[in-house]
């Protein structure tokens, strides 16, 4: 059980040097890019990364989306948030765009805990922790 504690801890920690250094690069290219465009570029290599992981691992099967309308309401906040924070980076300082950012996470559970998209899922008491 420690190794996988260990092993969860250095995941986290690369996850954050890697969006730290992201996010100072995407400082630097303030001016030079449109800030929809450096959106649209992360995601785009993201999603092609995950997807051939994905892929490798478990195969074709686990593309398939049940719900996929829930599935683009997420994007679409997702991606809102994320062009905002590009937007913000280039006007104010990185440490407190990235500040104001991490409630996004948040704020895109609170909207799918809204009544009109999944609440009959979604208990009270999950609905409270996500706010």
């Amino acid at each position: 059980m420690r190794q996988n504690e260990g092993t969860g801890l250095l995941f986290a920690l690369a996850g954050f040097a890697t969006l730290s250094f992201g996010d100072a690069v995407v400082k630097s290219m303030a001016g030079q890019w449109a800030p929809t465009a450096i959106a649209a570029l992360r995601y785009l290599l993201g999603a092609v990364g995950l997807s051939a992981i994905l892929l490798a691992r478990q195969g074709p099967a686990d593309f398939a989306m049940p719900l996929p309308w829930i599935q683009l309401v997420r994007g679409v906040a997702v991606a809102m948030a994320t062009v905002g924070f590009f937007s913000a980076i280039f006007v104010m300082p990185l440490a407190a765009a990235t500040a104001i950012t991490f409630t996004s996470p948040m704020l895109t559970a609170r909207l799918m805990c809204s009544s009109c998209v999944v609440s009959p899922r979604i208990t009270a008491p999950k609905q409270i922790t996500a706010a």
